[in-house]
C-alpha cells in the first residue's frame, strides 16, 4: 500500500482498556477508514496482501499474537506446554471464546484451521512440516514433531494462521473463502461488502477479550466503535482532503511526498508504521545471475542510500542489512560487510574476475511509481558497474504471474517483503517455494537449524547463520526498509502506531 507498496487467562467483554493521554475512551459511532484500494479477498490464508490483513485482523484471531516486542503471546489458548525435548506442544484452549456464528471454540476448529494453514500457505507448510496435529479432547490440541521445533509459536501468530469454525472449512469450495464465510472470534464481525463503495464490520457483542495488557496486536481488545467502515479513495490528495474534512477518521497508503501536506493540516497528524523491506529479488536460474560470484560482485557496488532517497525525507526510510526489520530482536548485521558498500570500481574488478561476459540483465517491475523508481535506480547502478540493464515494466497481475515463472526472461524483480518477524516466512530463501529460485544445501541447513532452535541464544546464532548464507549466495538485494504513512484526524484517539493498523482500543472523541 501507499506510494511505495504494491501490492493466560480470560475475561468477559467488560473491563478497562488502554486510555490515550488525551482523554477517556468513548463508546459508539462509526469509525471511517480511507483506503488506497480495495482488497481482492478477506481470506488471509490465500494472500499476504496488507489490505486483506487490515480487515481480517479485526475479524479473525490466531492461537497466539505478537506483542510490541514481537514476542508471541497467548490469544485463544489459556496456557500451553512444550515437552523437554522440544518436540511436543500441548495447547489448552480458552473456555469463553465463541465464533461470530455463535459456535464455541473447540479443538476440532483448530485442527481443521491448521490443516488449511499447512495446505495453503508457505508459512504453514514450513512451520508444520513433519508434524502431527491431534485433539485429545474438545479443549486440548497437541502438535507433535519428529525433531525439536522452536518456531511454532511465531508461525501460529502469523496473520495467515486464523482459526475458523471447522464447519465452515469442511463445506468450503477450493480457493478464497467468500466474505460471508470469514467467521472468526475477533472484536468485529463481517457485515457487508458493496464492491467499489464500502466494507462494513460491526462490533461482535459476545466478544471475550483475553485478560492481558494490550501490547502490539496481543492482549485485551475493546471494540469502542459500533462499526468500522472502510472505503477506497485511490487518489492520495483526495484521500487527505476527505480525512481533513472529517469524512474519514484515518487513511492509509501515503508516501513521503504526502507528508508535507498532512503536516500542514491543523486537524491531521502523520503516523509512520514500518511495513517492510524494499528489495530486488534475483532469478538465480538464468545467466548472468546464475553465477553467485557475479551476484556478490554487484552487491559490492550497490548504494542502498540512493534507493531510500527517492522515498523522500529520511524519516520515511532506513538502510539496514538485516533480513528482518531492524527493530525485530533477532535482526543483526551478520555477513553484511558488503551491504551498502558502494564500491563501484571494486565491483567492476570482481565482475571481470567472475567472467561477466556482457549479458544484459532484465529488471521486471510493476507499473507503479515506487517499484519502478527502485528499478530505475538499480538500472543506473548496474550500468555504472558496466552491466547492461533493461527495464521490463508490466502490470502488477502480470508480474505476480511471471514471478512464478523463472524461465520467462527476467533476471531481477522490484519487490518488497512486508514487515515480517519470522525468517522462515522469507519465500525467496525456501527451496521449492514458487517464489524461490535457489536451492542451496547451506541455506536449507541454516533454516533447519533455526526451526529446531529453542533457546534465544540458539535462535540468534541460527538466524545469523541464515543471514551469512544469504550474503554468500545473494538470492536478493536488500535496498532499504520503509515506513507507511497514515493520516490521522484529531477526533480519533487511542490509535496505536504499530507495524500494521488496527482499530480496537480506538475511539472517536468528537
Amino acid at each position: 500500500m501507499g506510494a511505495i507498496l504494491w501490492l493466560t487467562a480470560c475475561s468477559g467483554s467488560s473491563g478497562d482498556a488502554p486510555e490515550a493521554e488525551s482523554g477517556e475512551p468513548v463508546e459508539g459511532g462509526t469509525l471511517n477508514i480511507a483506503l488506497s484500494d480495495e482488497p481482492s479477498t478477506l481470506d488471509t490464508m490465500t494472500t499476504r496482501s496488507v489490505l486483506t490483513q487490515i480487515f481480517s485482523t479485526h475479524i479473525m484471531e490466531q492461537l497466539f499474537a505478537l506483542d510490541a516486542n514481537f514476542e508471541p503471546q497467548p490469544m485463544l489458548v489459556s496456557d500451553y506446554e512444550l515437552s523437554e525435548d522440544g518436540t511436543v506442544y500441548t495447547f489448552n484452549l480458552r473456555d469463553d471464546v465463541t465464533f461470530h456464528n455463535g459456535d464455541e471454540l473447540i479443538s476440532d476448529d483448530v485442527v481443521a484451521s491448521l490443516a488449511r494453514f499447512k495446505e495453503l500457505t508457505g508459512v504453514g507448510a514450513t512451520a508444520l512440516a513433519n508434524s502431527e496435529v491431534s485433539a485429545p479432547d474438545d479443549k486440548t490440541v497437541v502438535v507433535s514433531f519428529e525433531q525439536p521445533n522452536g518456531n511454532l509459536l511465531s508461525a501460529l501468530s502469523d496473520r495467515q494462521a486464523p482459526i475458523y469454525p471447522a464447519s465452515v472449512l469442511e463445506s468450503a469450495e477450493p480457493g478464497p473463502l467468500p466474505p460471508e464465510d470469514i467467521i472468526g472470534t475477533g472484536p468485529y464481525e463481517y457485515t457487508n461488502w458493496a464492491p467499489g463503495v464500502e466494507i462494513i464490520l460491526s462490533e461482535y457483542d459476545d466478544y471475550a477479550p483475553v485478560d492481558a495488557e494490550a501490547s502490539g496486536v496481543a492482549g485485551k481488545k475493546i471494540a469502542y466503535a459500533d462499526e468500522l467502515r472502510f472505503a477506497a479513495v485511490p487518489d492520495s490528495a483526495s484521500r487527505i482532503a476527505a480525512i481533513e474534512s472529517g469524512q474519514f477518521h484515518i487513511g492509509e497508503g501515503f508516501g513521503g511526498d504526502d507528508a508535507q501536506l498532512i503536516n500542514q493540516s491543523p486537524t491531521l497528524e502523520a503516523n509512520r508504521m514500518r511495513l517492510g523491506k524494499l528489495m530486488m529479488i534475483v532469478n538465480t536460474t538464468l545467466p548472468p545471475l546464475d553465477d553467485p560470484a557475479i551476484r556478490r560482485a554487484i552487491q559490492v557496488g550497490l548504494d542502498a542510500d540512493a534507493f531510500g532517497q527517492v522515498l523522500g525525507d529520511e524519516e520515511n526510510w532506513n538502510t539496514s542489512p538485516s533480513l528482518l526489520p531492524s527493530d525485530v530482536p533477532l535482526s543483526s548485521d551478520a555477513g553484511a560487510e558488503d551491504y551498502n558498500r558502494d564500491d563501484v570500481e571494486e565491483a567492476k574488478r570482481l565482475l571481470e574476475e567472475a567472467g561477466y561476459d556482457g549479458t544484459p540483465i532484465s529488471i521486471m517491475t510493476p507499473a507503479l511509481s515506487g517499484p519502478r523508481s527502485q528499478a530505475v535506480i538499480m538500472q543506473e547502478q548496474l550500468q555504472n558497474m558496466g552491466v547492461e540493464a533493461t527495464i521490463d515494466e508490466v502490470e502488477l497481475t502480470v508480474m505476480q504471474t511471471r514471478r512464478g515463472e523463472p524461465d520467462s526472461g527476467w533476471n531481477m524483480v522490484s519487490s518488497q517483503v512486508s514487515g515480517q518477524t519470522d525468517i522462515t516466512q522469507t519465500s525467496f530463501l525456501l527451496c521449492g517455494n514458487r517464489y524461490s529460485y535457489i536451492c542451496e544445501e547451506d541455506i536449507d541447513q541454516a533454516m533447519d537449524n533455526f526451526t529446531s532452535s529453542v533457546t534465544e541464544e540458539e535462535r540468534q546464532e541460527a538466524y545469523n547463520q541464515i543471514q551469512e548464507e544469504f550474503y554468500e549466495y545473494v538470492p536478493a538485494y536488500l535496498t532499504t526498509e520503509f515506513w507507511d504513512l497514515y493520516a490521522v484526524h484529531e477526533d480519533l484517539e487511542g490509535f496505536a502506531n504499530e507495524v500494521q493498523p488496527f482499530f480496537w482500543n480506538t475511539w472517536i472523541s468528537n
